[in-house]
């Protein structure tokens, strides 16, 4: 799981430096950024779909896992 934070952390890093980057008017930095963006994205989603959880719960029949009140 912890490659999992790490990816996360870094795809966040790089999420700001893109914003920090519009707002200074760096184009080329964000033009960049931009363009890696999807592979990023990627990455992060592949870390934490792969990373070793063990799922205790699921979801059962007639019942679901989070309600906020009751369905009529």
């Amino acid at each position: 799981m912890k490659k999992a934070y790490i990816s996360i952390g870094i795809v966040t890093a790089i999420l700001f430096i893109y914003v920090t980057g519009i707002r200074f008017n760096l184009v080329s930095l964000a033009v960049l950024i931009f363009s890696l963006s999807p592979l990023l994205v990627f990455w992060m989603v592949y870390t934490v779909l792969r990373a070793p959880v063990k799922v205790e719960q699921g979801f059962e029949e007639g019942k679901s896992m989070y309600c906020d009140r009751r369905v009529r």
